[in-house]
């Protein structure tokens, strides 16, 4: 965990057992982005607390807007020299039912998934990040073209905590929240979300919104 690796660099630092200068830059190195680890578990802990005691209340707002809003960033944490992430986002979408912190959550968090799970090698079919209208319904959905999950494991990935595979060889960083809070951002704004397995090999995840109450 983080707290444990901050410790133990932080405790060999103090003790003076690191004698190399190289050494001793790559634990500070690493007891800086364990703290990053940490804070992001600490952000996502906060963030579930918020959500399941249902403090936030969805209103009218533009999905297509939002994401745009987010692309830059989005785009901006590429692996250098891959461009792993497209964007097919539908004119003429109309307003939906939704917070916009939880739209930001719902979209970096499913593609910071497919980044880690399923990562794009240089001239790869990228990620695919889409907006479509259903009838009244609104859909956002994010495919990748990785491995899948199993038929057996989804129904479980939204769960707090839950990180697929075995803990002793999983070699992926996570904190098992960021499906779980994907999940409770949905119910928050009264949608549903499912996962299913993409055509042609990958991970299709969609969300559906209720369309803007008419005033």
């Amino acid at each position: 965990t983080p707290v444990a690796a901050i410790k133990l660099y932080g405790e060999m630092l103090d003790a003076g057992w690191v004698d190399s200068e190289e050494r001793r830059l790559e634990y500070y190195r690493r007891i800086v982005r364990e703290t990053s680890r940490l804070e992001t578990l600490v952000e996502r802990v906060l963030e579930k607390g918020q959500l399941t005691r249902r403090e936030v209340r969805p209103e009218p707002g533009d999905v297509n807007s939002i994401i745009e809003g987010l692309a830059p960033s989005l785009l901006s944490l590429a692996p250098e020299g891959v461009a792993d992430l497209r964007f097919e986002l539908a004119e003429d979408l109309p307003l939906a039912n939704l917070v916009h912190e939880g739209i930001r959550s719902i979209v970096t968090n499913l593609v910071e998934n497919a980044r880690k799970y399923a990562p794009v090698a240089s001239g790869g079919e990228p990620i695919l990040v889409r907006t479509q209208q259903d009838g009244a319904t609104i859909l956002l959905e994010v495919l990748d073209r990785g491995p899948g999950i199993p038929p057996s494991e989804r129904g479980r990935i939204f769960e707090a905590f839950y990180r697929m595979g075995d803990e002793r060889t999983r070699t992926a960083r996570g904190t098992g929240l960021g499906l779980h809070l994907v999940a409770l951002h949905v119910d928050a704004m009264g949608g549903t979300i499912e996962v299913r397995g993409r055509p042609g090999g990958g991970t299709w995840f969609r969300i559906a919104l209720r369309p803007a109450p008419n005033d």
